[in-house]
């Protein structure tokens, strides 16, 4: 690690430490790697939506509440699947169409017994059947029946998805209120519980969420990132057979003993106009700007621990 000596460097006075800008303590702000005073209070705003009750004690051994609150369906939120106006057209036998609860199709649909890849397709199908005849999922079923062992295949059905089926059931009760959508253009905050993040996560799995399906350009859904996993699980190639392994195994962790902590998003937007204007500021970006540590030595993994680590792929 750095020095504790925080003076300016200069790279032309004969100073041969493999570093420039700050030395790390003054990154980590003189804490510990991981503690969290690290970020701010928690507060609920205008623009920060909290779903869990506060306080919120670290040392607590349950989750933290779910924080009530009244439930929307617009474009401003997220259309949660459980929601009562999320509705089906389902074929009748006389072929006529009527609207029904989607979130009840996808309990009756997933409260069947499920016992391999295949069940599970056609459960996931049943409320999607729109899609019936173009979702392939491939990779799922090349996983579980190629991939994995048949004791290791038959252990996530006979354990692990009945467990992750009873957390993404568990949504209303979970979650009940509503969940902004963090547009382009906006600075805002929520904060979720790791037991609302794993519920709502057992839904994508379960490709439960409406209106999230469609391709086409304009749709209400189409600058944001795909929820449900049906993309992930008709795609090829060993990388997504490892995604979807680590999912199962992320799911078999928390099903096994659900985590306690917090966990927020944040969206940051500077408008163009306000823009520092890089070629006329005089301020040392290393100290007056944001702390900046340059390093031709370690690797972000060990020497950036506790930090947000992100690599271009370029």
């Amino acid at each position: 690690m750095s020095a504790p000596d925080d003076s300016p460097v200069d790279p032309d006075a004969g100073d041969h430490r493999p570093w420039r800008g700050v030395p790390m303590d003054i990154v980590y702000r003189g804490l510990d790697r991981f503690e969290l005073r690290h970020f701010p209070e928690v507060r609920p705003s205008d623009d920060h939506t909290v779903l869990y009750n506060l306080p919120w004690d670290p040392d607590d051994t349950q989750p933290p509440a779910p924080r009530r609150s009244y439930s929307k369906w617009d474009a401003n939120h997220v259309r949660l699947p459980c929601s009562h106006r999320s509705q089906y057209p389902v074929e009748q036998e006389d072929g006529s169409s009527t609207l029904e609860s989607r979130w009840e199709l996808v309990q009756n649909a997933l409260l069947q017994p499920i016992r391999d890849s295949r069940e599970l397709e056609r459960a996931i199908l049943s409320y999607n059947t729109k899609y019936a005849t173009s979702w392939k999922f491939k990779s799922l079923h090349k996983l579980f029946e190629e991939e994995l062992d048949e004791p290791e295949s038959a252990g996530f059905f006979k354990h692990t998805l009945p467990k992750l089926i009873r957390l993404a059931l568990a949504l209303p009760e979970l979650v009940p209120g509503a969940i902004p959508l963090l547009k382009q253009g906006s600075n805002k905050s929520i904060s979720l519980s790791q037991q609302q993040v794993a519920s709502l996560l057992a839904n994508a799995f379960l490709c439960t969420f409406p209106r999230r399906n469609t391709q086409k350009k304009k749709s209400e859904y189409s600058l944001f990132p795909d929820i449900n996993f049906n993309r992930l699980f008709q795609s090829s190639g060993q990388s997504v057979l490892e995604k979807i392994k680590c999912l199962c195994n992320y799911f078999r962790r928390v099903c096994a003993r659900m985590p306690t902590g917090v966990v927020t998003f944040q969206r940051r937007y500077v408008h163009p106009k306000q823009f520092p204007e890089w070629a006329r500021c005089e301020a040392t970006v290393a100290r007056e700007v944001v702390p900046v540590h340059i390093s031709s030595e370690g690797t972000i993994e060990d020497q950036g621990r506790g930090l947000l680590q992100f690599v271009d792929r370029g």
